[in-house]
């Protein structure tokens, strides 16, 4: 392995990304691997500019500089469909890729559920990536105290069909509030702000690598509280969806929250396929655990990219290099 500067490490990563978005130089995106030339390696990413983007910039950049023979570009998508069905591209063509995406969207890929149209069991984890809470929000004094008290309210869900508003509707579903049971608009962050602040939704979803800006924002602008999740239920949740967990809300950790919040919350997932080869995976394992600071550098979320964190939130199985690679560092990747 080389060893760089973390400038010439981002100065290598974006003239590779210039490189890849021009059409390569003749080891492309549809070259095989052969032995240890790798040719240029995408990681797929959900749309520019989001965290698991620029998390997946700063894993190229490393990849780029410290494995031999291996390229790493980031590329944005439209989402998780475009991403499984692109590394599913990759797997045929013999060729390897990784994927940063929602814990949640990754065990519905493998097992071939709805939105997904047949199973992708070739997909294979490496480890867990990042934290997004899920905060339920309501004005201070809106009198909604519980999950429970939101039946019949109109409650911003998220966008449609995202990993935010279908695990939303999961969370409400597990308290006993169905769909039609409540008002369910599709707001994106901003506009759940703006609907709190104009009283068109009594609640709305907030979601994020805490601390969430979008609630640490709202929380200094007007009175707010986290509706707290069941711990039973959260536990029952957990227990039977692993790319759910249990997170809290620290008191103190924003304005107005005096006492632990218990809140439900997904994950992102470092995702490769089955035929990736061992070696690279290896390789990328110990790029990812010996330079954290210089990712967590890059964006803060990367900071629950650690040992600790690396079996949380993961429904499929681990791909045997990770396994091992985690295995000989302590990590318990049995179960999966």
């Amino acid at each position: 392995m080389r060893s760089k500067t973390l400038g010439q490490t981002l100065a290598a990563g974006t003239a590779i990304l210039l490189l890849a978005a021009c059409g390569g130089t003749g080891t492309g995106a549809g070259d095989s691997a052969d032995g240890d030339n790798y040719g240029i390696v995408p990681i797929y990413t959900p749309r520019q500019g989001g965290t698991a983007y620029i998390v997946g910039g700063g894993i190229a950049n490393l990849i780029s500089e410290h494995v031999d023979g291996a390229q790493a570009s980031v590329e944005a998508t439209t989402g998780t469909l475009e991403m499984v069905q692109r590394l599913d591209e990759r797997m045929q063509s013999g060729d390897p890729a990784f994927t940063l995406m929602d814990t949640a969207g990754t065990l519905w890929a493998f097992e071939g559920q709805a939105p997904y149209e047949q199973e992708y069991t070739e997909l294979r984890a490496l480890t867990f990536a990042g934290n997004s809470d899920l905060y339920m929000v309501t004005r201070a004094d809106s009198g909604i105290e519980s999950y429970a008290d939101l039946e019949g309210k109109t409650i911003g869900i998220g966008g449609p069909g995202s990993p935010t508003n279908l695990l939303t509707v999961e969370v409400l579903v597990a308290h006993g509030v169905e769909e039609g049971e409540y008002t369910g608009e599709f707001l994106g962050y901003e506009d759940v702000v703006d609907g709190l602040s104009n009283g068109s939704i009594d609640a709305g979803v907030l979601a994020g690598s805490p601390p969430v800006s979008a609630y640490a924002e709202l929380a200094t602008q007007q009175d707010v509280r986290i509706v707290p999740v069941d711990e039973q239920i959260a536990d029952q949740l957990v227990k039977e969806r692993p790319y759910f967990y249990r997170g809290v809300v620290e008191a103190g950790q924003y304005p107005g929250v005096e006492a632990e919040i218990p809140v439900m919350g997904f994950g992102t997932n470092f995702v490769t396929h089955s035929e990736t080869p061992d070696d690279l995976v290896r390789q990328v394992m110990e790029v990812i655990f010996d330079n954290h600071d210089a990712l967590v550098s890059v964006h803060g979320s990367a900071s629950e990219m650690t040992l600790e964190n690396a079996n949380r939130a993961i429904g499929i199985p681990f791909h045997p290099a990770a396994e091992e690679y985690l295995s000989e560092q302590g990590v318990n990747v049995g179960g999966q």
